[in-house]
């Protein structure tokens, strides 16, 4: 049984997810492709104070189409099926969910230190020649994709951060019962 203060935040959250799916509907299009290449760095919304990027959606969109293309031959999705396997809405939940951990990492004070960061860049396969990691490719392969080093830098510090809480919270005694409430 919910309980009042229960069904308010239910209410609220959901309030919440649908304004987000319609701000991104508006500046993305219906397919969530940004409208032009120089939109790449506009921000289409925002989770718990923490920018949406149109670039960082339209990503998270490809790998889902591409993820569900992989169970029906490999073949590239129609908008039947984009619809059908709700791959707008998936990228919606792992957005959210995404800038919600960050959210809580900053929270609770986790930080990655720049040691971490250049160690976790270092090691990104893409980035190297001959098995080192390579300045100029790195910069290049930024470049390319519409990228500054601040911005990756800030998404792989993200990434961390996440981990980090992760890791601080799987030695964090729960019981089953709160998990489980939590998680549901």
């Amino acid at each position: 049984m919910k309980t009042d203060t229960q069904k308010k935040i239910s209410y609220y959250l959901v309030v919440g997810l649908v304004s987000l799916i319609i701000v991104g509907f508006l500046f993305t299009g219906y397919d969530g492709a940004p409208g032009s290449a120089g939109q790449s760095s506009s921000v289409i919304g925002e989770v718990a104070g923490i920018p949406i990027k149109a670039r960082e959606y339209q990503n998270v969109y490809n790998q889902q189409k591409q993820f569900v293309s992989q169970f029906t031959g490999g073949k590239p999705l129609t908008r039947q099926q984009i619809e059908q396997f709700g791959v707008a809405k998936r990228t919606l939940d792992i957005i959210i969910n995404q800038k919600l951990l960050v959210k809580l990492a900053n929270d609770l004070d986790v930080h990655s230190s720049e040691k971490e960061l250049a160690k976790e860049i270092k090691e990104l396969p893409y980035f190297k020649t001959n098995d080192q990691f390579d300045v100029n490719r790195y910069k290049n392969i930024l470049r390319a994709n519409g990228l500054s080093t601040s911005e990756f830098e800030g998404e792989i510090s993200d990434n961390i951060k996440v981990r980090g809480l992760g890791q601080s919270l799987s030695n964090f005694p729960v019981s089953n019962i709160y998990a489980e409430e939590v998680f549901n």
